[in-house]
């Protein structure tokens, strides 16, 4: 797996240098314009350098209008021409430093999935190795005194190598996970703007009927309150075929099942001797108290932070018998009680206790206001004040308009930004992982009969673009809870059926029209800039707002195959799974290369040169050649100012909204969870 993983890296890294061709950077539209102008003299009536501006440091007057056609413009000015400090300083420490800055504030998720697994079961095999070999060593030499000293010195340091080869692991997966998620976010803005958008909406409607339909501390309110806290997780695979990434309803209900069977069956001792696992620093579920009754072996991968079964003595999911998972949905089980006898152990029950100061923790460990949300928003404030300060103070310079085009290009950063930090648990994910499967684990020893399905999961923060179909898992995981009885296991998966795939669509067309506002302002500026027509910027704007609409559309064809049922040609499904997954990584890839690239292109001057001006002009159309005309005013008037006011306040409008949702949900869940005899 991983020799594929450097085989597919390794052609990647090929094809993209293959593209790389060598570029002419003689060009010098200066004395093109002058050459021009010479030609044009007794059109003009004006001498050549006064006509193109040359040495000028007063803008009073604009200068005369200078073109040529594309095919003179091809003979004496080919190539391209490098920019000077002053054109790409600008834009970078005006716009492109900000927009890295929101970036690097918009939570990706925890780490790889199945590759995560996968490195921990290397390192449990190379300790199992090791050990092998100490033992040996030892049986050798455990008649001797110094062969007892050379054992232990080995054994302390093939531990050490371990865990020096372990760290390295993790350190070069986080790096490559970050990078990968990164790359998947700027290459599918639409698909993370609308999860983050739909998980701010979610959580107030949580929110809302907590205070609106149901009294202080009830059942039902506080399993809303930890659907809030786990709406950025999923449940992931520890067990079984890790490659197989989507989980199906009816392993949710198992969960459902888990948790209601937890509450009415907890024994006293039990809950008091399980108020150490609530953790109160970021832990994972490996890091386990050793009086816990918690049947581990030694095949689990350290660190995995599976939800295990009951202990050895009670109940373990290899010795239970088949009917197991038939006990916990029989009419006499936990899991099938009325919603009142639920609702009444749950007031008494550890499990109330244990949910209630999780919820407590990550509510005041969550992302404080100011780093999340404040300093993104001054950055970016202070950033556009500047470009439109400087457009003003030489209004009708070419080089500023570009840089207000790529302002307003990047500006869905800075709504995602503020957004991705305003829903309820915007905290450190291995914090938040570690306290809800901690929950998960205390449920799971508490059961009589936990369901086989709930050993082989645990929660994950999972990146943007999979949350939406993870809370439709959470909706339906809040009705069965909150239903008299979970649903039977013949009741079919309305959670992912066609209305929920058409929300879905509807969902991430919505994010992608609000990257669209800012695209489209973008390309509209670069389009009347100089010559009104599609040049290279407004090119690159537009295929970049075109790729992206095709990944938001194909991600929910992605995952209405994976939840397709097809028992007639499973290899076919397969194979058209694995086809759109690799599609959407490669066009994912090619976007995110589409904004990288143009931007580096724009700052190193490759789209100054005449065929930028003009992309699909012809050899008889005109191209601009002088600068600070009265055309360049005019457009900067009418365009550039004016549609650069509309894209920005149409950010600021989001982020208000985004921000007064925050305030709403944090101000209610704090005096639910954290007021005076609230909980």
């Amino acid at each position: 797996m991983a020799y594929r993983r450097r085989l597919y890296t390794a052609s990647l890294v090929i094809c993209i240098a293959s593209l790389i061709v060598p570029a002419c950077a003689s060009a010098d539209f200066g004395r093109c314009c002058m050459q021009s102008a010479r030609e044009q003299l007794t059109t003009l009536q004006v001498l050549p350098w006064i006509a193109c501006g040359i040495n000028r440091t007063s803008q009073d007057e604009p200068n005369p209008f200078v073109n040529s056609t594309m095919a003179w413009c091809f003979q004496n000015c080919p190539g391209f021409q490098l920019s000077n400090f002053n054109q790409w300083s600008d834009l970078l420490t005006t716009f492109i430093v900000p927009a890295f800055a929101q970036l690097l504030l918009c939570p990706v998720g925890s780490g790889g999935e199945d590759e995560d697994e996968q490195e921990e079961g290397e390192e449990v095999d190379e300790r199992r190795g090791e050990k092998e070999k100490v033992e040996v060593s030892q049986d050798k030499l455990s008649t001797t005194t110094s062969g007892a000293k050379e054992v232990s010195g080995q054994n302390s340091g093939s531990v050490k190598s371990v865990k020096d080869t372990t760290k390295k692991k993790r350190v070069r997966h986080t790096i490559t996970y970050l990078v990968s998620e990164y790359i998947n976010l700027l290459g599918d803005p639409a698909s993370a703007i609308s999860a983050c958008f739909y998980q701010l909406w979610r959580d107030f409607i949580y929110v809302w009927q907590m205070t609106r339909k149901e009294p202080l501390g009830t059942f039902k309110e506080h399993v809303r309150g930890f659907a809030i806290l786990a709406g950025q997780t999923t449940l992931q695979r520890t067990k079984g075929d890790l490659k197989k990434l989507d989980v199906i309803i009816s392993e949710v209900d198992a969960m459902v099942s888990l948790v209601r069977g937890a509450i009415l069956t907890t024994p006293k001792s039990l809950g008091e001797k399980a108020t150490n696992t609530t953790p109160t620093t970021p832990k994972t579920l490996s890091e386990k108290p050793a009086d816990t009754a918690v049947n581990t072996s030694t095949s689990q991968p350290a660190g995995s932070g599976e939800i295990s079964p009951a202990p050895a003595d009670k109940t373990t999911t290899s010795a239970q018998p088949p009917d197991v998972e038939k006990r916990a949905t029989t009419p006499n089980s936990p899991g099938t009680k009325k919603l009142e006898d639920v609702q009444t152990a749950y007031d008494n029950s550890q499990l109330r206790h244990e949910l209630e100061s999780t919820i407590e923790m990550l509510l005041k460990a969550k992302t404080d206001f100011v780093n999340g949300i404040v300093i993104p928003v001054v950055l970016t404030f202070a950033g556009t004040a500047a470009g439109f300060y400087n457009a003003y103070t030489v209004l009708g310079d070419r080089d500023k308009g570009y840089s207000l085009a790529f302002g307003v290009f990047f500006a869905w950063l800075l709504v995602l930004s503020v957004v991705s930090n305003c829903y309820a648990t915007t905290v450190n994910p291995t914090l938040l992982e570690g306290s809800l499967n901690s929950l998960l684990l205390f449920c799971s020893r508490a059961h009589p009969a936990p369901p086989r399905a709930a050993a082989n999961f645990r929660l994950r923060v999972i990146p943007f673009r999979k949350r939406i179909p993870a809370f439709a898992m959470w909706n339906h995981w809040v009705k069965g809870m909150t239903a008299d009885a979970p649903p039977p296991d013949s009741t079919p998966l309305p959670s992912f059926n066609v209305a929920f795939f058409a929300k879905f669509l509807a969902l991430q067309t919505a994010g992608w029209l609000c990257v669209s506002v800012f695209t489209a302002c973008a390309a509209l500026i670069a389009y009347n800039t100089p010559t009104i027509g599609m040049g290279c910027r407004a090119f690159t704007f537009l295929l970049y707002t075109f790729l992206s609409l095709v990944l938001a559309v194909l991600l929910v064809v992605r995952e209405a195959a994976a939840h397709v049922q097809a028992p007639a040609h499973p290899r076919a499904l397969h194979v058209l799974c694995h086809t759109l997954r690799y599609l959407y990584a490669f066009l994912s890839l090619a976007n995110a290369l589409v904004l990288v690239g143009g931007t580096t292109f724009h700052l190193v001057g490759l789209f100054r040169s005449c065929r930028c001006q003009l992309l699909f002009g012809g050899k008889e159309s005109l191209v601009v050649l002088s600068t600070g005309t009265a055309l360049d005013v005019e457009r900067a008037r009418t365009y550039w100012i004016s549609v650069g006011y509309v894209a920005f306040t149409v950010a600021w409008g989001f982020c208000a909204v985004a921000v007064a949702g925050r305030e709403f949900i944090s101000l209610h869940l704090t005096n639910h969870f954290l007021g005076a005899g609230g909980g």
